[in-house]
C-alpha cells in the first residue's frame, strides 16, 4: 500500500528572507539603528545611579556630577533622534514592500484558471491581496527594531547590575528564571490551534461580507430577513466566539480527565 502523496508545505525554509529580500537592507539599517537607540535608553538610568552612588560617598567632585547629567541628557536626545529615524526608515520600507507584496499576488492571480476562482471564495481572495498582506506590516515595520531591543536591553542590564552588584543580579536571574520556566507552557499551549481557527473565521466572514456587499439590493428589498444578512451575523458571531468555545471546550476536557483520575 503505497503512502499518500505529502504536500507541499506553505513556508519553506527562507521563503520569508526571500519575500524581505528588496527591502532587507533598510530593515537591518533600522533595526541597527534601533538596537543604538534601546542602550542609550538605560543610560539616563545608569546615570542617575551614578550620580547617586557619588552622593552617598561623600567626597563627590561637582564635575563628576554634571558629566554624569550631561551624559544621561545627551543619551536621551540620542535615543530620541535615532529611534525615530529607526521607525521611519522600517515604514518607508514597508509601504514599499507592500505595493511590490501585492503587484506580485495581482499578477500571479492573472495566471490562474477561472476554475480556481470558482473553487476559492471572493472573500478568500480579498483577504489575500489586502488583510494578510496589511499583517505583514508588523514584521517588516517593527520586528527586526523591536526584537533586537527586546534582546539588548535585558543583557545591558544585566552587565550593568552585575558591575554594581553579583549577588543580587544572580539572584534576580534565578527568580526571573523559574518564573519564566513556570509560565511559559501555560502561555504557548494551544496558540497555533487558536490561531488557526481565527484565521479560517476571518476567511468565512470575508466571503459573507463580499456576498452581502454584491447583493446589496435584495438586502435592501428583504431586510434583516435576507439569508446574506443571516449569514454575514452568524459569520460575525462565530468568528470572534470560536476561540472562546474551543478554550472553554478544552479546558472542560482536562476537567473531566482529573475527575476521572
Amino acid at each position: 500500500m503505497t503512502a499518500p502523496p505529502q504536500q507541499e508545505a506553505l513556508i519553506t525554509p527562507g521563503a520569508v528572507g526571500r519575500m524581505i529580500a528588496p527591502v532587507r537592507g533598510r530593515i537591518a539599517l533600522g533595526a541597527l539603528m534601533s538596537a543604538v537607540s534601546a542602550v542609550l535608553s538605560l543610560v539616563p538610568f545608569m546615570a542617575v545611579a551614578e550620580v547617586a552612588r557619588l552622593l552617598l560617598e561623600g567626597n563627590a567632585q561637582t564635575w563628576r556630577l554634571w558629566a554624569w547629567v550631561a551624559v544621561g541628557m545627551l543619551a536621551m536626545l540620542g535615543r530620541t533622534v535615532l529611534y525615530g529615524g529607526s521607525l521611519m526608515i522600517c515604514h518607508i520600507a514597508d509601504v514599499d514592500f507592500v505595493h511590490l507584496l501585492r503587484r506580485q499576488i495581482v499578477q500571479h492571480l492573472t495566471t490562474l484558471p477561472l476554475g480556481w476562482f470558482t473553487q476559492s471564495g471572493s472573500g478568500e481572495i480579498k483577504k489575500a491581496v489586502s488583510d494578510d498582506v496589511t499583517r505583514i506590516h508588523v514584521i517588516v515595520a517593527h520586528l527586526a527594531g523591536d526584537l533586537t531591543s527586546a534582546v539588548l536591553v535585558p543583557v545591558v542590564s544585566i552587565i550593568y547590575l552585575l558591575t554594581c552588584n553579583p549577588l543580587l543580579t544572580g539572584v534576580l536571574l534565578l527568580y526571573v528564571v523559574v518564573v519564566f520556566l513556570a509560565a511559559s507552557p501555560a502561555m504557548s499551549r494551544g496558540f497555533r490551534k487558536y490561531m488557526d481557527e481565527w484565521n479560517r473565521a476571518q476567511g468565512t466572514l470575508s466571503s459573507a461580507t463580499v456576498e452581502l456587499v454584491d447583493g446589496i439590493e435584495v438586502v435592501k428589498t428583504y431586510g434583516s430577513g435576507s439569508t446574506a444578512f443571516q449569514r454575514l451575523r452568524g459569520h460575525a458571531r462565530s468568528t470572534f466566539r470560536a476561540p472562546l468555545h474551543t478554550r472553554s471546550r478544552n479546558f472542560k476536557r482536562r476537567t473531566t480527565c482529573q475527575r476521572n483520575h
